[in-house]
């Protein structure tokens, strides 16, 4: 087997050392990323504590109105159209830090409800929510439902 130059050998040891180097770095760059990436999405869980979800509906009628008192819905009964009706939620803050609660709504009862996307509650606090049905004029009598989700998160 016949020897390589000495210059030979020097560029391909310097091109093999390049090549190490260039795979150290984006193994570094990989590396760091995921673990940003790891990190953020930790973050993210650690700040969603929980979430509820509670069933919500409301009849509307054209010739009478009425109520349902329910202590696990957010049922608002009967409305005339036209009409409205309002309930409150009670969520009392038993963390040990202030929370945020995020609140969003889905179903066919979603375009008629009306309350605050997201309420701030001290520790210790007790805070009515506020939710609204409103039907509009125009709006075909039946029973509309759905969901209200409240998402709670760290507020600090």
């Amino acid at each position: 087997m016949k020897k390589q130059p000495k210059n030979v050998r020097e560029k391909k040891e310097t091109k093999s050392r390049r090549v190490k180097i260039l795979l150290i770095v984006a193994t570094l760059i990989f590396v760091v990323a995921l673990a940003g990436f790891l990190i953020s999405l930790l973050g993210w869980f650690a700040a969603n504590l929980e979430t509820r979800e509670i069933f919500a509906s409301v009849k509307i009628t054209t010739d009478r109105g009425g109520f349902d008192l329910n202590a696990s819905a957010l049922t608002f009964g009967e409305i005339k159209i036209g009409g409205s009706s309002t309930r409150n939620v009670i969520f009392q803050n038993k963390y040990e830090f202030p929370v945020l609660v995020v609140i969003s709504a889905e179903g066919s009862i979603k375009p008629f409800l009306s309350f605050d996307d997201a309420v701030l509650v001290n520790v210790n606090e007790t805070k009515k929510i506020g939710f609204s049905v409103v039907s509009s004029i125009d709006t075909e009598p039946g029973t509309y439902s759905g969901k209200v989700k409240f998402k709670i998160r760290r507020a600090d």
